[in-house]
């Protein structure tokens, strides 16, 4: 697999990478990426490679201050620059080319702001079990103490509540992957925090017209499901949602890679029309 570290410069001029790996055969397409809160785009090279194989151009984003950026770990200024960053590496790369943006997990959030915030050329999202209504999350005590770290000490970190592997797959290898991975991020800033929850009040307002694919695992640990169904049967107008069932979260780590067919299968469909 060919794979490189794209850099590029963020608005705020702050230097970051994207994992970028070229399209093998005819261009099909081109994917940009998103990870969860905790990820990387490390986690998915099995779906990277397959992707570029199928013909399609692939830009991972990795979140300034995780994976392998090691400047302010866990942090962010907010959520608007962290959708700009993602549109900054797209343009690096691509220009103002059309592209299938993929959000996974809590990227989610960032890929359907980024197609409201920076519309051009975006043909579609896809969210892999996206994180838009979590199961697990902090106490209300401890959502009181970022709340007030975030007015008096903002970079004050605290623990992401998605430390045990077990709620991410139920693969014993994957689970040791998870394990050793030196690049996950397990504390975030209260800046980091509020923010998050700042833009989840702000999708909440929003909608979308263009396509949109959602794939659920269905043995989650992590995300509602139901109240995930029910918020984008608000939301988005011209979606497709499919289902795993016995899949954990993360839909890279499951032995089964029939959901990764169906996202070709979609994203071939957008481009055909």
């Amino acid at each position: 697999m060919i794979e490189v570290w794209r850099e590029y410069q963020a608005t705020d001029g702050v230097p970051l990478r994207a994992l970028y790996l070229p399209a093998q055969g005819q261009l099909r397409g081109r994917l940009l990426l998103l990870h969860g809160i905790q990820s990387h785009a490390g986690w998915y090279g099995r779906s990277c490679q397959a992707l570029a194989e199928a013909g399609y151009e692939v830009l991972f984003v990795n979140r300034r201050g995780s994976g392998n950026h090691t400047v302010d770990r866990g942090d962010i200024p907010g959520w608007r620059q962290v959708v700009a960053d993602a549109d900054a590496a797209r343009r690096a790369v691509w220009g103002e080319a059309s592209v299938v943006v993929v959000g996974i997990s809590w990227g989610a959030k960032v890929a359907l702001a980024l197609a409201k915030c920076f519309p051009l050329g975006v043909e579609g999202v896809a969210l892999w079990a996206p994180g838009l209504c979590p199961l697990v999350t902090v106490s209300g005590f401890e959502k009181m103490a970022i709340a007030w770290a975030r007015l008096v000490a903002p970079a004050r970190a605290f623990p992401i509540p998605l430390n045990d592997p077990a709620l991410f797959t139920a693969s014993p290898k994957w689970q040791e992957f998870l394990r050793e991975d030196p690049w996950a991020l397990h504390r975030a800033t209260a800046r980091l925090l509020v923010e998050s929850t700042r833009l989840d009040i702000w999708l909440a307002w929003q909608r979308w017209d263009l396509p949109v694919l959602v794939q659920l695992a269905g043995a989650e640990q992590i995300v509602d499901n139901q109240r995930t169904r029910a918020w984008v049967d608000r939301r988005l107008r011209k979606k497709q949602v499919l289902e795993y069932a016995g899949a954990y979260h993360t839909l890279e780590f499951e032995p089964e890679t029939i959901w990764r067919d169906h996202f070709l299968t979609w994203a071939g469909k957008i481009r055909s029309k």
